[in-house]
């Protein structure tokens, strides 16, 4: 199979039924997938969710864009990129990680002090 091949692949197993929602930073459609259509995806991400205990994705949920999505990965405030006229996502608050002060100190939010 070649890369062609294979990322038609994997961008079909991972299609599903997206959230109607609109991002209420960036002003465009919702990224999540609500479920998925292969089911052996679908069986993976329930499973996932019910380890973590995340809540069900709902109208009331925060909305996650794909510009979003850049930030994210990228561990950056979620409005750091923008799309800019061409249609591609660009770099517009650079120079701060999201969990940095302005001191530079590092905030973990999942430890706790004894």
């Amino acid at each position: 199979m070649n890369e062609d091949q294979l990322k038609r692949t994997l961008k079909k197993r991972l299609s599903g039924k997206k959230c109607k929602g609109k991002c209420a930073i960036h002003g465009e459609s919702c990224n999540v997938v609500l479920k998925y259509k292969d089911k052996k995806i679908q069986a993976t991400v329930d499973a996932l969710n019910a380890i973590a205990g995340a809540p069900k994705h709902t109208d009331e949920s925060q909305h996650y864009c794909e510009v979003c999505a850049c930030a994210i990965r990228d561990n950056r405030p979620i409005d750091a990129y923008q799309r800019n006229e061409d249609g591609f996502i660009a770099l517009v608050k650079g120079g701060q990680n999201r969990l940095e002060t302005k001191d530079g100190v590092v905030i973990d939010t999942t430890f706790e002090e004894e």
